[in-house]
């Protein structure tokens, strides 16, 4: 496949993803109590909805941080992958990837506190929520510095990295519903299964696009001997 089919593919997948990581951070707001509440007890079953799930909104701030912050990060970054935006904005393109590494640690941490302080299932959510959101971080740190060393090929591979875990939560989100429509799981048990396999789904593919995309290295070739004149 070539690098153009590949870039046009993946950047569809990047924004369904985030459209759909977006919608489902931003569902309580937008959607009406009644029918949030009744989608929540479809996916989650009436004790996680009725017990679990209020009590995010105990936690307003943290809440806010996770669920907003974690929308404009979404938004964000599906604009600083976008060639044309770069090309054309790259001084915002800069200016937004400070503040796109703020929101990638604010989403990472809000996430991991959220798991801890009322997760919907305990040590199977958290667990796998502070793996990733570790990596997140790392990833995240890691592409700021090679920015600030101007290796901007690093750099990229490991925006790509940290994008790919923020945008495992919609792949989390995808195969949960796949998982309450053909298995017999328990929600905390398809809690557990698809947090591990949404997010290293996500970075596998993540991964296979860095390789792929990746610009071929130029053979080094030895500095041959001038041949002397006869």
């Amino acid at each position: 496949m070539s690098h153009t089919k590949i870039g046009g593919l993946g950047r569809y997948v990047v924004f369904y993803l985030a459209f759909l990581g977006s919608f489902s951070a931003l569902s309580p707001y937008i959607l009406p109590n009644a029918l949030y509440d009744q989608v929540m007890v479809v996916l989650y079953g009436s004790q996680i909805a009725t017990e679990m799930i209020p009590k995010q909104f105990e936690w307003p701030v943290q809440n806010m941080i996770h669920r907003l912050g974690g929308t404009l990060y979404m938004v964000m970054g599906v604009l600083q992958f976008s060639k044309t935006f770069r090309a054309r904005r790259p001084r915002v393109h800069r200016w937004m990837g400070r503040a796109f590494i703020l929101l990638s640690f604010a989403a990472a941490i809000s996430g991991v506190t959220m798991a801890y302080t009322h997760g919907m299932a305990g040590t199977v959510e958290l667990v796998p929520s502070s793996v990733f959101g570790a990596l997140m971080i790392l990833a995240t740190a890691k592409a700021y510095l090679y920015a600030r060393a101007r290796d901007l090929a690093q750099h990229r591979e490991w925006m790509i990295r940290s994008f790919s875990i923020g945008l495992g939560v919609a792949t989390i989100r995808i195969l949960y519903g796949v998982g309450i429509a053909t298995t017999s799981l328990t929600p905390t048990q398809l809690i557990g299964v698809t947090f591990w396999s949404g997010w290293l789904v996500t970075m596998a593919a993540g991964e296979w696009w860095i390789r792929q995309t990746r610009p071929a290295r130029r053979p080094h070739v030895q500095a041959q001997p001038a041949p002397l004149g006869g």
